[in-house]
């Protein structure tokens, strides 16, 4: 079983799987975790601690996706509300609508596909933003 799925099986159970101050796996409560899912999750703990650990200086929601930093998801907004769709120069090249490219790059950010490639892109945007 994959560490996407032992934690889906856990917040079905009603069980939240957290990081301890010292990087250990934490279940609450773990009175709710049946005997045989035990042994996958001792079998799958390093995979979980890293699918739950999270990059400095980000939160997370309840899935183990980070959200985004503060100034990202300012872009976002920004770009959901209509309010980037005009054209932009980046350092990778010209974006004919730069609110299309973020929301393009935020939902692929949203599937947990490539996030460091994906983050870099919403940068960018930014910076080409600026807002006031």
């Amino acid at each position: 079983m994959s560490a996407r799925v032992l934690l889906d099986t856990l917040d079905g159970l009603g069980v939240r799987a957290t990081l301890t101050p010292g990087g250990n796996l934490r279940l609450e409560p773990a009175s709710r975790v049946p005997p045989d899912l035990v042994a996958e999750l001792r079998e799958h703990k390093a995979a979980l601690i890293a699918s739950l650990s999270v990059p400095a200086g980000m939160t997370t929601n309840d899935s183990t996706l980070p959200l985004l930093p503060e100034t990202l998801a300012r872009l976002v907004h920004a770009a959901a509300s209509g309010h980037l769709g005009h054209m932009a120069q980046l350092e990778s090249g010209f974006v004919p609508d730069l609110g299309g490219y973020v929301l393009a790059w935020a939902a692929t950010y949203a599937t947990g596909s490539n996030t460091r490639h994906t983050l870099a892109c919403l940068e960018a945007a930014y910076k080409a933003w600026k807002p006031a």
